[in-house]
């Protein structure tokens, strides 16, 4: 499966096709990793902690980042087109749906 070596036991390494045996072709499907944007907030001070005040991490996240992801999630609605979305809200612990389109 596309997403094994990310999960439990892989090796980490991005693959970007699979076969499918069903349709005797490569496969490579679309995949949306999804995070509340809330966390994608938490996840910035952590990561720029070093380099900028928590302050204005925040206020960069809320005045341009979040907002920017709201309209891209209302116009291109990029769930709709992704084969899979992975749930990453817990890192260590992602949780993934597969989709039929």
């Amino acid at each position: 499966m596309l997403l094994d070596p990310l999960g439990p036991g892989g090796d980490r390494r991005f693959q970007p096709a699979v076969y499918d045996r069903t349709a005797d072709t490569a496969s490579s499907p679309r995949i949306f990793v999804s995070t509340a944007l809330e966390k994608t907030v938490d996840r910035a001070v952590i990561r720029e902690r070093r380099v900028s005040p928590q302050a204005d991490v925040e206020r960069r996240w809320r005045e341009r980042y979040i907002p920017s992801q709201q309209l891209s999630f209302a116009t291109a609605r990029p769930t709709g087109h992704a084969d899979i979305i992975v749930h990453n809200d817990e890192p260590h612990h992602p949780v993934w749906e597969i989709r039929a389109h």
